[in-house]
């Protein structure tokens, strides 16, 4: 019996589906969903609707890109509406909320969470129509590809001191979504952008507009994965801190500050490490946040991410410090197992290990050569919030005579029960001792 159009219509959508022309059943049977994946993936690799292209799961980093196969619907829109998205398909697991796709030498961002049918992912993308930029807290220029939604119309009101007139006036408000990141997170209300044309003539006086609302959960997929969206009203141009030339509003130079604690002459022994010690200031904010450390011989030393040094055989390296724009250097010479400056230390103290609230403590440095004889040393003391790397800023540090220390605590009921790791490092640049002590209250 010959077969009518409907089924030879859902024959062939079988047969791509599933890659098993002897299989011709339809979407309720249970082998079109054993052979579907199959089918998709000859759907994509073989035939004229499977396109190249290239996934940015964070921001238009190549170490994340993923070049693959997908389906892209909407090429032939029919509305002015639609001409500025497209629908993609491709394999499951691979499409993301606030990924960037690169399709036809445009970038396009993925703005919702995709569906998932058990057989592939679906979801919307925006192309991106401007590229934003602003400077982060650190005074780092940021630039991300957005898609901008141009402005609506709003009226608002104003009712009159008589009580019965009322004067409405326009503004204009519009919309511009982002991918969420490290970035991107940090964009707060008031926040404001350049949006013009860069190749205009009225870059003495651009556009300008300034965030109203935050969107952040709507096309939330996960803690990892979204696309944000911003509402943004119209603004002035400020020449006094807008950046016409850079297309930057409320343009400035943060002011960033790195201090090496630890000697920058280090001799360590074959085998042995230690710990680069540092403080890092973005415009008097201390961070530990974009401080890189790179070892220029890693035959000599090497420098883990968090700044542990490690000595591997004799010779000498240079660890380069880098936070921003400023660098600083250290010279690691590796010597041979017996020659250090010290095979023990320790910190010693009167009482218990307890700081009291508003109250101070003082600890002294003992140094000790390979036969426990006492040796002269120079100490560097720091403190630690125990179980971290962190600095605490309610402790302030004093250095006394002899190398002793002194340790004055805040006078805050909030502290109490805190646990704080007072760190000895000798010359040799190696933390040599720890104590850990816990405050309490002065009764």
């Amino acid at each position: 019996m010959p077969q009518s159009a409907t089924q030879q219509r859902r024959s062939k959508t079988d047969w791509y589906l599933m890659g098993n022309q002897r299989s011709l059943s339809g979407f309720e049977r249970e082998e079109f969903f054993d052979d579907s994946d199959v089918g998709f993936e000859e759907l994509l690799e073989f035939s004229p609707l499977g396109v190249d292209v290239v996934l940015y799961q964070y921001a238009l980093d190549e170490d994340t890109a993923m070049h693959t196969k997908a389906i892209v619907q909407g090429n032939s829109p029919s509305s002015p509406q639609a001409f500025d998205h497209r629908q993609i398909i491709s394999r499951r697991g691979t499409l993301k909320a606030g990924a960037y796709v690169k399709y036809q030498d445009s970038y396009w961002l993925i703005y919702e969470v995709p569906g998932d049918n058990q057989i592939y992912e679906k979801a919307v993308m925006r192309q991106c129509n401007y590229l934003l930029r602003w400077v982060n807290m650190h005074g780092v220029v940021v630039e991300r590809w957005a898609h901008w939604r141009e402005g609506m119309q709003n009226l608002s009101g104003i009712l009159g001191i008589d009580g019965n007139r009322y004067m409405t006036t326009p503004h204009t408000r519009s919309i511009i979504f982002l991918p969420k990141d490290s970035e991107t997170e940090n964009i707060r209300r008031g926040q404001r952008f350049i949006v013009d044309d860069y190749n205009s003539a009225q870059h003495n006086a651009p556009l300008v507009f300034s965030i109203t609302r935050a969107n952040r959960v709507q096309k939330s997929q996960g803690d990892e994965h979204a696309c944000y969206h911003f509402m943004l009203d119209e603004d002035a141009f400020n020449p006094a801190t807008d950046n016409a030339e850079l297309m930057i509003a409320d343009y400035f130079t943060a002011i960033n500050t790195l201090e090496i604690i630890t000697p920058t002459n280090l001799e360590i022994k074959i085998g042995q490490g230690a710990y680069i010690q540092f403080i890092a200031k973005s415009s008097g904010t201390v961070t530990k946040d974009s401080v890189c450390f790179e070892s220029d011989n890693t035959e000599i030393a090497t420098v883990t991410e968090d700044g542990q040094i490690q000595a591997v055989a004799l010779g000498e390296a240079k660890i380069k410090v880098t936070f921003y724009h400023v660098t600083k250097e250290i010279t690691v010479r590796v010597t041979e197992i017996n020659k250090v400056f010290q095979d023990t230390a320790k910190i010693s103290f009167n009482g218990e290990l307890i700081l009291r609230i508003g109250g101070t403590k003082t600890f002294k440095a003992n140094f000790f050569d390979g036969s426990g004889k006492p040796m002269a040393d120079t100490p560097v003391w720091s403190v630690v919030i125990s179980g971290t790397d962190t600095v605490p800023d309610f402790i302030t540090v004093e250095k006394q005579a002899n190398g002793a220390v002194q340790l004055k605590c805040n006078n805050d009921i909030r502290l109490l029960g805190r646990s704080i790791d007072l760190r000895l490092t000798g010359a040799s640049g190696m933390v040599v001792d720890v104590v850990q002590f816990t405050i309490e209250s002065l009764t």
